[in-house]
């Protein structure tokens, strides 16, 4: 199993956003929330080897649930409806603000914040339950070192997850670059970051392509040494 949280606390390290940093250190269900579409787009361009490919296709999906409280000026302790999952990640708010010294009681059944909340505001709980790939490489492995086969997959799905988060960075720059380009908009010349920004881009689906060719590659040539042959 490979699971999601995995892949975006190690992709961060080769993020340029002060943003997603931020979100990293302060919210981990607003965390994996931003960093799972990335991861969504990203393995969608993992297609080699195709036995690796289709194992990643085999997934158990996130689950998220948020519960929303009217405040009611007397209580910190409210009973929450929903049911918070073992091993989820947990966050409380108060007016949209994060409240770091709220607490669940030992069932998950009550919340208590850390203040009153007040009659015109609300209050929240949400949690975020990871996801992850449950694909068994052990049965398409072959004669494959199996453990360094896991760790070529968790290498290709950060490429990827970086390259769907560079993507998205580099059509916005484009898309503020054509617009200062027309005539009638015509404030001042694209900046360099734009074209670092197509630079870095190039660049790193290079590495991801580079990376899934080398995967593919060394995992036929392995196992054809080794007599095993894929179905």
């Amino acid at each position: 199993m490979i699971a999601f949280k995995e892949i975006y606390s190690r992709a961060i390290n080769l993020l340029d956003d002060p943003d997603i940093n931020r979100v990293f250190i302060d919210n981990q269900v607003g965390f994996c929330k931003i960093m799972y579409p990335f991861l969504v787009n990203g393995v969608s361009q993992i297609h080699s080897p195709i036995q690796v490919a289709n194992k990643l296709t085999e997934v158990q999906e996130a689950k998220a649930e948020i519960e929303i409280f009217d405040g009611d000026g007397v209580s910190h302790t409210y009973a929450l409806s929903m049911l918070i999952p073992d091993g989820a990640d947990v966050v409380f708010f108060i007016s949209n603000k994060i409240d770091r010294g709220a607490t669940l009681s030992a069932d998950k059944s009550m919340v208590t914040f850390s203040r009153v909340v007040k009659t015109d505001e609300k209050c929240a709980v949400e949690y975020y339950l990871d996801g992850a790939f449950i694909g068994d490489f052990s049965k398409v492995k072959g004669n494959f070192p199996l453990q360094l086969l896991i760790n070529r997959v968790k290498d290709l799905l950060i490429r990827a997850t970086v390259l769907s988060w560079i993507e998205k960075e580099k059509n916005f720059l484009l898309e503020i670059r054509n617009i200062l380009n027309d005539t009638d908009f015509r404030l001042f010349s694209p900046s360099a970051n734009t074209q670092a920004k197509l630079m870095w881009a190039q660049q790193t689906r290079r590495e991801f392509i580079d990376l899934m060719n080398k995967l593919s590659r060394d995992w036929s040539n392995y196992n054809w040494k080794s007599g095993y042959r894929p179905l």
